[in-house]
């Protein structure tokens, strides 16, 4: 299997009972009643894998695969599903990507990790960016890197308990940092602070937006009377 059949066995998109998507060999042939063929070229053993008893290509192999047949949204939900449950780093679909060649997808692929790894922005200049953004939007201004219950904290309003984080893929882009910090998050919200996360993508492409979110979170969170 292939595509979005072997993308469901991977559990990186929800499974349907639509048709199968079996890769082939050879001469192109004619698709049949719930069996859809598809001409890859030739693979690597390295391309092909056994999964739940089912052969099925690679887990990177499939995300290129799906990247030739559906949109973004798609190999987005299947790339975070891969990054974060089968702990999958970018430079393995690089590595295919350098193997493979021009074939179908990578062109796609490339776009996609292009977009998402940036400027590679350090934690110091996306805070910045997000100080210039506050002071722009007339915002109180936060104290950064504070110490609060133990944790260390980007951007914090004492008076009104709230902490936004900023989130570089590089950092986050892990299993075991996403788990982390959502413990993290949980042990200081179980003790009244309100935690907001934005990704350096966010402060740069939606600032307005990322604005109107700090301003909501600011005014519902101000004591009364101050």
């Amino acid at each position: 299997m292939t595509g979005i059949s072997a993308a469901g066995v991977w559990r990186l998109v929800p499974r349907t009972s639509g048709d199968v998507h079996v890769c082939v060999p050879g001469a192109k042939r004619r698709h049949r009643p719930g069996i859809r063929y598809r001409r890859l070229g030739k693979l690597a053993e390295s391309d092909i894998t056994s999964r739940f008893g089912l052969r099925v290509t690679s887990l990177t192999r499939t995300i290129l695969d799906l990247a030739a047949t559906h949109d973004g949204a798609t190999v987005k939900r299947a790339l975070n599903e891969a990054r974060v449950v089968h702990r999958l780093r970018d430079s393995r679909l690089r590595a295919l990507l350098a193997r493979t060649g021009g074939c179908r997808g990578a062109a796609h692929l490339e776009r996609l990790l292009a977009h998402e790894a940036g400027p590679q922005m350090t934690r110091s200049k996306a805070e910045r960016l997000m100080l210039a953004l506050l002071r722009r939007a007339t915002l109180p201004a936060p104290t950064t890197n504070t110490v609060v219950a133990g944790h260390e904290l980007d951007l914090f309003w004492s008076n009104q308990r709230l902490n936004v984080e900023i989130d570089g893929f590089v950092v986050h882009s892990t299993r075991a940092s996403f788990e982390a910090d959502r413990r993290r998050d949980a042990e200081l919200q179980s003790i009244g602070y309100q935690i907001a996360r934005f990704t350096w993508r966010q402060i740069i492409d939606e600032p307005e937006a990322v604005a109107a979110r700090v301003a909501s979170m600011l005014a519902l969170r101000t004591p009364r009377g101050s």
